[in-house]
């Protein structure tokens, strides 16, 4: 929602420009202009700045002028818009933009199609029939007129003798009626279960379409209500939230996993367990399992000298702790075990570490034991822990991991960074054998 609409509840052609702008900036950079939950996205449209280092240099001015707060710095309705957006794409891609759009869509139709062929690709004499099962196949996906060209390519070329004999290059498509001419010189390179399409032709003015990979599917999940009581030990009814939420992209849901909701928090933790929080007067937590089948904890404080020891005891080098000895004169840590996570965004900082405090160690060996704690700007530390059996250290990998990942939503920072930092999650949960 625009600006205007979080504010003053109005809506004019300007807001739906907005939304569309943001829309754009998802469908160029493959995220959302901003992350996190109501409070932080209604803070985010009306005062964040406009993301506009999410999309290539020539299309910046689009997006801020599209996503102006005042809306009268906006265009002012579907048509300027658009107008100004064919501006842009003229300007930046060349005239033929559009033509060169749809012939790489063509061409993304026809790789699709070649996966399900693809074994019978590989059989001695099988080229023709694999071409006709491509073609047939593109055609339906691609839809009407230019899928079903899409097809015809795929089939003319498979019959030519044109599919590839490596297991790396399934298809290697030629000429097609239409709009498909965008087939030419488009190769399909399956690998680690994705598909990658690439224009092979040299005649394209810069900047060419670059090599591109379906994402990963991410996985939806049904989350489950803790029971949580307050201060008094009276019962609280749940927060509100979905009742499914999809996961990010670096979490394996483990088949033996839940999501758990719980004092506005999301924990992965074992299925089938209990799950309790508690909500004091300055502080609170959350607990998956139990201390004999495995345990997922996540705790928080609102106390300032609370916060500040762990800040300590987590993070000993940080600005904020050489503030905290300046003022106390100790700030000090026991931990035996401790790993930085690389973030890429300055001023957050993540952590691994296997010490539990004292926590009950109760699973049998052979065991995991893992928590992860992060200091943001705003200075809290809130860590989640995780036992489990080696059997289940997965559940352990997902709920430190969607630990991380929450902690940084709203922080630019790229797939590439988030990935390693799951992978390193994932190397020392395994480590942390015992």
């Amino acid at each position: 929602m625009a600006p205007e609409q979080w504010s003053r509840h109005v809506a004019t052609p300007a807001c739906d420009v907005y939304a569309a702008t943001c829309v754009f900036v998802e469908c160029v950079s493959g995220r959302r202009p901003y992350s996190g939950d109501r409070a932080a996205l209604m803070r985010a449209h009306l005062t964040g700045p406009v993301p506009v280092e999410a999309v290539p240099e020539p299309l910046r001015p689009l997006v801020t002028h599209g996503m102006a707060k005042d809306p009268e710095e906006r265009p002012q309705g579907a048509a300027a818009f658009v107008d100004e957006l064919e501006r842009t794409a003229r300007e930046a891609y060349g005239e033929d933009w559009e033509q060169r759009g749809l012939r790489t869509l063509a061409a993304s139709a026809v790789a699709l199609a070649a996966l399900f062929p693809l074994a019978a690709s590989l059989m001695p004499g099988a080229a023709s029939a694999t071409g006709m099962a491509a073609g047939q196949a593109a055609g339906q996906a691609a839809g009407q007129a230019a899928g079903q060209a899409a097809g015809q390519a795929a089939g003319h070329a498979a019959m030519s003798g044109k599919v590839a004999g490596t297991s790396a290059v399934k298809a290697f498509f030629a000429s097609g009626p239409g709009v498909t001419a965008g087939a030419i010189g488009t190769a399909a390179v399956v690998g680690a279960g994705a598909v990658g399409v690439q224009q092979a032709t040299g005649d394209d003015p810069e900047p060419r379409p670059t090599a591109t990979t379906t994402p990963v599917a991410a996985t939806v999940a049904d989350v489950r209500d803790c029971v949580t009581t307050g201060p008094g030990g009276e019962p609280i009814a749940p927060p509100t939230g979905p009742a499914r939420v999809t996961l990010p992209t670096q979490i394996e849901l483990p088949g033996n996993a839940t999501v758990y909701r719980a004092n506005q928090v999301l924990l992965i933790g074992p299925s089938g367990a209990s799950c309790e929080g508690s909500i004091g007067v300055n502080s609170g937590g959350t607990s998956v399992g139990n201390a004999r089948t495995g345990m997922v904890r996540h705790s928080w404080t609102g106390s300032v000298g609370v916060i500040g020891s762990k800040v300590c005891q987590y993070f000993p080098d940080s600005p904020r702790a050489q503030r905290e000895r300046e003022l106390t004169g100790d700030c000090t840590s026991t931990l035996s075990t401790r790993e930085d996570v690389p973030t890429g965004a300055p001023g957050v900082l993540a952590m691994l570490t296997s010490d539990m405090e004292g926590e009950n160690q109760e699973v049998p060996s052979p065991r995991v034991s893992a928590r992860i704690a992060m200091l943001g700007p705003e200075g809290g530390v809130s860590p989640v822990s995780c036992t489990a059996p080696v059997a289940a250290a997965a559940v352990c990998t997902a709920a430190l991991t969607y630990r991380y990942l929450q902690g940084m939503e709203g922080v630019e920072i790229g797939e590439a960074e988030l990935d390693r930092a799951a992978r390193h999650i994932a190397r020392f949960v395994s480590a942390s054998r015992s």
